[in-house]
């Protein structure tokens, strides 16, 4: 089944029955801008409406995974000025929550605010062992509606509280430690080693696998 048009900003591909998504704007260290966001959604929507149900591998083109949000938009009045975009946003993280196959991320370099949200979202995170991986949210005066919920579900109130009201970075090896990350390994091995899961998944019956993951909750 064909893949679904690929916006500015994305790649798309497939191999072997994986999809893989690549945040491509390694000038800006894949920061998204309100096209990317706006892509994202576009894509996961074609995803769920094509029923393939096919694994979903995201990665980044260069040397950082996803620097969060363009700083052009998170730097001034982000609830007053783009309450659109928040939307899509949320929106984005709906659609990863509910596609009905494993979403995995590949992370090195950099994984911070919406692309650390987005990993939230996803239901497999591996990382580098260099990755920054932060929420700073609070350091624009944000409060992330998605963040307050999600984090609290995956590592309690109290780790939660301490990621989202510091925005400090958190370490690969703390990530794995509170279940934020399922494995932390070298940079050349991420995406290899998140891809193997996603096409031993892959093996099953998609039925099989979006019951499981329908009945985990996510």
């Amino acid at each position: 089944m064909p893949l679904p048009p690929t916006p500015a900003g994305l790649r798309l591909d497939e191999d072997d029955g994986v999809v893989t998504l690549t945040l491509d704007r390694p000038e800006k260290l894949n920061a998204l801008d309100a096209e990317m966001v706006e892509g994202l959604a576009d894509v996961f929507e074609g995803l769920h409406d094509d029923g393939a149900a096919r694994p979903v591998l995201v990665v980044g083109e260069g040397r950082a995974t996803c620097a969060g949000m363009d700083r052009a938009i998170v730097s001034g009045d982000y609830a007053g000025e783009h309450a659109d975009l928040d939307a899509t946003v949320q929106r984005v993280y709906e659609l990863v929550e509910t596609y009905p196959a494993p979403v995995a991320v590949a992370a090195r370099g950099a994984l911070v605010g919406m692309g650390f949200l987005f990993a939230t979202a996803s239901d497999l995170l591996f990382v580098a062992e260099e990755t920054r991986l932060a929420v700073p949210e609070i350091s624009y005066g944000i409060v992330s509606d998605y963040g307050t919920t999600r984090l609290p579900e995956l590592v309690g109130r109290r780790v939660a509280v301490e990621f989202l009201l510091t925005g400090d970075p958190i370490d690969p090896d703390r990530a794995a430690s509170v279940g934020l990350v399922n494995a932390v390994v070298a940079p050349e091995e991420v995406e290899a080693t998140a891809r193997a899961r996603l096409e031993r998944i892959a093996e099953h019956d998609p039925s099989a696998v979006a019951g499981v993951l329908e009945r985990i909750g996510r």
